[in-house]
């Protein structure tokens, strides 16, 4: 149901490009395959201190690798 909303919401065009087709079971199936990954406890966890740390970053760019030239 998740995924025929997320096709739904998206402007025809732009999803028709970005799945290159206009079947929209087969977009549909393709949503449902990316949701999957956050089923996943592991790839949220890396996830979301991957995004931790980007917005960490941004905000302190000297926290960021190598900012200070060593």
């Amino acid at each position: 149901m998740c995924a025929e909303t997320i096709v739904q919401a998206t402007p025809e065009i732009l999803r028709n490009r970005f799945f290159a087709t206009t079947d929209q079971d087969l977009m549909r199936q393709d949503v449902e395959g990316t949701l999957d990954l956050f089923a996943d406890f592991y790839i949220n966890k890396h996830l979301i201190i991957s995004l931790v740390e980007l917005i960490v970053v941004r905000l302190f760019p000297e926290l960021g690798d190598g900012a200070n030239g060593d």
